[in-house]
């Protein structure tokens, strides 16, 4: 069992998981900026390899992975040791197109809307990271907060 100051003392690791090397590159920029590690893959199969070597506290993955449903490597990633209690975050610009209850049941904790900002992206993962949270006012943004209004 691990010693729970050490615990949150450490980094979170967050790994993402699109094949747009932009959207990469932001988003691993967003939260290095805020102090978390980052991991990162292009694909499904990818994924799963960096699973096993990272061990990543959350996991963000994009809508439009490829050509297999997001679900389902929600579900695959679910069934691994290493992530099947991270919590997992959807980039999605059709959260329409995903029934609610089974993305639940896959491990999607939420959505980030598509294009990703730092302010939206920074509360989504404090919420689901609680030693974030916690140091959130430690945190200097140089950019409120600002909400989708669709």
């Amino acid at each position: 069992m691990r010693d729970t100051a050490t615990a949150s003392r450490r980094k979170h690791t967050i790994l993402t998981v699109t094949r747009d090397t932009g959207t990469r590159e932001l988003i691993k920029f967003m939260l290095r900026t805020v102090g978390f590690n980052t991991a990162e893959a292009v694909d499904s199969p990818s994924a799963i390899e960096t699973i096993h070597r990272s061990r990543p506290d959350l996991v963000i993955l994009d809508q439009d992975l490829d050509r297999s449903n997001c679900l389902a490597t929600c579900f695959r990633m679910r069934g691994l040791d290493a992530t099947h209690a991270a919590p997992i975050l959807i980039l999605a610009d059709r959260i329409a197109e995903l029934d609610p209850s089974v993305a639940r049941s896959a491990g999607v904790a939420g959505f980030v809307p598509k294009p990703v900002r730092m302010p939206d992206l920074v509360e989504s993962v404090g919420l689901l990271l609680p030693w974030r949270r916690e140091r959130k006012s430690r945190i200097s943004l140089p950019f409120g907060p600002q909400r989708h209004t669709r």
